[in-house]
């Protein structure tokens, strides 16, 4: 909440459960407030129609896995090549913790309205301070991690998310220039 005030606060002018004739310019803590009171109100609903919901819970928090470079238009002029030799927009991860971490039940997207986009696929992790690439082509049935879209040169966005769709990590960017990385 604390990194997400500002889009949480455009998120309620168009909230229709939210009744307030207030300018929309809440603190943090009742922003917090009114999240958490809301959560318990869901929760009590639910638990009157004996609806059993089991949280879906990481042990990874914010950025604790982060986008750490990207190349959103690659050519035969790069030096990098994906495990086929083809010159494919890449995306790099790194693990910011002590630990390894299981990517399990975690996604990569372009798109903020489609957070489920790419799924890592079973068995993958990054070790503790490591790095990880994956190749942004839709050549999914090349060797190596490939996601199933394409990052736009133009300028874009890029998430990663958890299967709560939780956001650990994002980043926007601008205008790329071919073959060389933004690195973060």
């Amino acid at each position: 909440i604390d990194h997400n005030v500002q889009l949480i606060r455009e998120a309620l002018t168009s909230d229709p459960y939210f009744a307030s004739n207030s300018n929309f310019d809440l603190t943090v803590d009742q922003i917090k407030s009114l999240i958490t009171a809301r959560r318990i109100r869901f929760q009590d609903d639910l638990e009157q129609q004996n609806f059993d919901c089991q949280p879906l819970n990481t042990s990874v928090s914010f950025r604790d896995i982060v986008i750490n470079e990207l190349v959103a238009s690659a050519d035969s002029s790069g030096t990098i090549t994906d495990p086929a030799g083809g010159h494919a927009d890449w995306i790099e991860l790194y693990n910011n913790t002590n630990a390894d971490v299981s990517l399990h039940g975690f996604y990569l997207s372009n798109d903020r309205d489609f957070l489920k986009h790419w799924k890592f696929p079973e068995g993958i992790h990054i070790s503790a301070g490591e790095y990880l690439a994956i190749w942004a082509d839709q050549d999914v049935e090349e060797s190596g991690l490939h996601a199933d879209f394409k990052l736009k040169k133009d300028v874009g966005q890029l998430y990663l998310a958890y299967e709560n769709l939780g956001i650990i990590d994002s980043v926007a960017y601008t205008s790329q220039t071919t073959n060389v990385a933004l690195a973060r």
